[in-house]
């Protein structure tokens, strides 16, 4: 068969756009990104996963690019919504706490986003977010014509809750429904985030008990998130494991001498409520789905599907990501997110097995469109890709840090290097005065341990010496 992509055919067959320059453009298309927030790829029957927690998803993005390995820059959500939106690592833009950010605002008046770009070429930008992270003094409101956050959600009758990441699909659909009524004859750029996958999980109605319906739990899910600091502390009790995590609340108000025992069917309940999070969000988003289609929106838009990191559900023995050292922070588990690209010509799925880095989307997008992407930007464009298996980043590089946290002095440095085979994670804590007070390692193969449970820096001295000299390029590269 031929398929017609950016007005040239392109012979297809088993998954493959049989050119090395596919051009796929789609000059003047709307687009849309859709993000859920803290999504676990390994949870998504999209990716695999043997419940069916995401029928909605699976079905309206089965034609669309699929990609197995992007990877964000941080585990931190503003960091992370930072760099998508203007195509720069953590190391330029600096918002790596919320500290930071009026110093961050100050960077990046030298910098332009591509909402901002997209609206000087004649689209109309709207944002509905779950109003946190991304609140619209956080950098992000701004960068939008009509930003929905906590100051319209009166207008719907919903409740915001700081710190509990209350706001999700069901809050937001309506009023993005709305508006796409309003302007779906214009050519728009329209964001939508939503906060269900971040603890605590809250399925609703016929979703509570969706995966667990004989368990009476006696600990509180459903107000509060349960954390690890450092790896889980195992507790024995008679002749049954309990694991030891701290609630939201008590960590927040730096409270943490007691702690909350887990048996194992506690930790289980915790990952059957986020997949029945998953699948009632799954179900929220179908409203938003059918009325793309009803609005004939399928035929002219862009869209995308992502989250801008994952979470921990016990991977490397932590839960959220809260912990600063390496194996706290940069597990794959957390680094890595969910990325479907729906074009409308696709009539197939393509798997994408290229390292993607979020910087990356900004230009994509950008040249999706027909427009050129800034030379500031970081990023590159992963057209020419699309639908085939030439190469593209030789390593995901993800440079963050943690700082000012207030059980320990100083600042913490996480960086991560991976490709499809190696990964490499390094630490360091440094004091307020920059003096290096420790420092921590990690060299995984991900092809015989994609779980990153056998740690080789004691064995694999060479690959270890190769990835420390990588990733001091990598540095800096992207600290111009």
């Amino acid at each position: 068969m031929f398929l017609l992509l950016g007005g040239r055919y392109f012979y297809n067959r088993g998954g493959q756009i049989k050119s090395e320059e596919a051009k796929i453009q789609c000059r003047d298309c709307n687009i849309i990104v859709i993000s859920l927030s803290n999504l676990r790829k390994k949870n998504m029957s999209f990716y695999g996963y043997t419940r069916p927690t995401t029928p909605n998803i699976d079905n309206f993005f089965k034609d669309s690019f699929v990609f197995n390995h992007a990877i964000a820059p941080a585990s931190i959500t503003y960091t992370d919504a930072t760099s998508f939106f203007f195509s720069l690592q953590p190391t330029v833009h600096r918002y790596m706490s919320r500290d930071d950010r009026e110093s961050s605002k100050r960077i990046l008046r030298n910098y332009r986003s591509f909402p901002k770009i997209l609206h000087d070429k004649g689209y109309k930008t709207a944002a509905f977010v779950s109003d946190e992270d991304y609140r619209y003094e956080n950098i992000f409101g701004p960068q939008f014509d009509y930003y929905f956050d906590r100051s319209f959600y009166t207008d719907y009758g919903i409740e915001f809750k700081p710190w509990q990441y209350n706001i999700g699909t069901k809050d937001l659909v309506t009023p993005t429904i709305n508006w796409l009524r309003e302007n779906h004859s214009s050519k728009f750029f329209l964001f939508f985030q939503a906060y269900d996958m971040h603890c605590p999980y809250t399925p609703r109605g016929r979703f509570q008990k969706l995966y667990q319906k004989d368990y009476n739990p006696k600990i509180d899910f459903q107000n509060d998130c349960f954390i690890t600091y450092n790896e889980v502390e195992k507790i024995k009790k008679g002749n049954k494991d309990y694991f030891k995590l701290y609630d939201w609340k008590h960590f927040l108000d730096n409270k943490m001498d007691d702690g909350t025992l887990f048996g194992q069917r506690d930790l289980d309940h915790l990952v059957n409520l986020y997949d029945a999070e998953l699948t009632n969000a799954d179900d929220n988003l179908s409203n938003l789905f059918t009325e793309i289609k009803k609005l004939g929106l399928s035929k002219n838009t862009i869209i995308i599907f992502m989250s801008e990191h994952g979470d921990y559900l016990g991977e490397s023995g932590y839960y959220m990501k809260v912990a600063v050292t390496a194996k706290g922070n940069l597990h794959n588990a957390n680094l890595s997110y969910p990325l479907m690209i729906q074009y409308p010509p696709l009539k197939k799925s393509f798997q994408q097995n290229q390292m993607i880095q979020t910087i990356d989307l900004a230009p994509t997008i950008l040249n999706m469109v027909g427009i050129q992407q800034p030379s500031r930007m970081q990023g590159k464009s992963f057209l020419k890709i699309l639908g085939n298996n030439l190469s593209f980043n030789d390593y995901a590089f993800s440079p963050a840090e943690r700082k000012r946290d207030f059980r320990y002095n100083g600042k913490f440095i996480v960086q991560a290097l991976q490709n499809q085979k190696w990964k490499y994670n390094y630490y360091e804590h440094q004091d307020f005065n920059n003096k290096k007070l420790e420092t921590e390692e990690n060299l995984y193969d991900l092809i015989n341990d994609p779980e990153e449970k056998i740690d080789l820096k004691d064995t694999d001295k060479k690959t270890l010496s190769d990835m420390r000299e990588i990733i001091q390029k990598k540095r800096q590269q992207y600290e111009k």
